[in-house]
């Protein structure tokens, strides 16, 4: 059951402090570090723990795990990196099962801002929705999950023009974890 509670103002800086570094370092270097992924994981069960016994336990372990699974078909079908994932895992195991779905969505919801609006600046739009609609031809096909060679992302990833392609999901959960914020969600 989804379990709506208050979060502290710890949580909440926890989250929004990291949240932004991955923001930052996504945006810069098109990576989100297991340096600092592991630690929110780790730390956000441990101060559920410390709070509130087994049931803050089961408050982080099901919001971590419903983070990790709302990028976890995405990460499968290549359209977000794996750091993207644990971040979304370590948000939820601080803020919980509700307040990371509601995360998503604004994130989502934000990113198809940014992708529409990167599209017309770039002049790649039509591009854009063309890839979009073969991604869920394979997906229909059973084609996009699965495994993806590490050289393709990494070549992709380095490429010069790599800034009007690749969109940080890091950045449009920062976007969403103050949306939500500001809009009472959390």
């Amino acid at each position: 059951m989804l379990e709506l509670r208050e979060i502290s103002t710890v949580a909440l800086v926890a989250v929004g402090a990291c949240t932004l570094i991955a923001a930052v370092t996504d945006l810069w270097k098109f990576k989100v570090y297991n340096a600092l992924t592991f630690p929110l994981m780790a730390t956000g069960l441990l101060y559920h723990v410390v709070m509130d016994g087994w049931s803050g336990f089961t408050f982080a372990s099901l919001g971590l795990i419903c983070g990790f699974a709302t990028l976890a078909v995405f990460f499968a079908a290549g359209g977000v990196g794996a750091g993207d994932v644990k971040l979304m895992a370590g948000i939820g195991a601080w803020i919980g099962t509700a307040n990371v779905l509601s995360v998503f969505l604004a994130s989502a919801l934000l990113m198809g801002v940014w992708v529409v609006v990167a599209g017309l600046i770039n002049g790649r739009l039509l591009e854009s929705i063309i890839r979009a609609q073969i991604e869920v031809a394979r997906m229909r096909s059973g084609e996009a999950f699965q495994a993806t060679d590490e050289t393709e992302v990494e070549n992709t990833a380095t490429q010069p023009d790599r800034r009007k392609r690749l969109i940080p999901f890091a950045a449009a959960a920062a976007m969403g974890l103050l949306a939500t914020t500001m809009l009472g969600r959390i």
